[in-house]
């Protein structure tokens, strides 16, 4: 589990560092090369992350609920 653990962390330090900042304020969308990030609220990081045919909004119920008390 830690060695799961490590490599999720290492792969969103890898995605994160390619991905160009536009905005700086709670709700920022970042846009890749291929994908975009939208990051919202303040606190502990949560990464969610969609499926290869799958969009962002299957996450939106949860991303509304997290994003009260985490970072998502």
């Amino acid at each position: 589990m830690r060695l799961y653990t490590f490599l999720v962390i290492i792969l969103a330090i890898i995605i994160s560092a390619n991905i160009p900042a536009v905005a700086q304020d709670d709700s920022e969308l970042r846009e890749g090369k291929s994908f975009t990030v939208l990051v919202e609220g303040d606190g502990p990081d949560v990464v969610l992350i969609a499926g290869l045919a799958t969009p962002r909004a299957v996450w939106r119920p949860l991303r509304e609920t997290l994003s009260q008390t985490h970072r998502v």
